[in-house]
């Protein structure tokens, strides 16, 4: 008889889907073991939403911009160097 999911024995209760959690999860899964992963927010945790990834984004979009306002520099002419950080926050 096969049991219902989310029901039964685990190896593993992780709380939290964050950097740590997702790796010990997948690890455990790997090696066959059965894990549970309880989260309350969204997979990724704080880095992935709101912290580390965002932040590198924006910073990759102000480094831009910035070569952007300095493209003189190299020789080049920009016609605008006014921005929109809309689409930055899009993305």
């Amino acid at each position: 008889m096969q049991e219902t999911k989310g029901l039964g024995l685990y190896n593993v209760v992780i709380i939290g889907a964050g950097t740590a959690g997702l790796v010990t999860a997948a690890g455990t899964a790997g090696l066959g073991g059965r894990v549970a992963l309880v989260e309350r927010n969204k997979m990724g945790g704080d880095c992935l939403n709101y912290g580390c990834v965002p932040s590198k984004a924006l910073i990759a979009s102000a480094r831009v911009i910035d070569s952007i306002r300095h493209a003189s520099r190299w020789g080049l002419m920009s016609k605008s160097r006014d921005s929109n950080s809309k689409p930055f926050s899009n993305r």
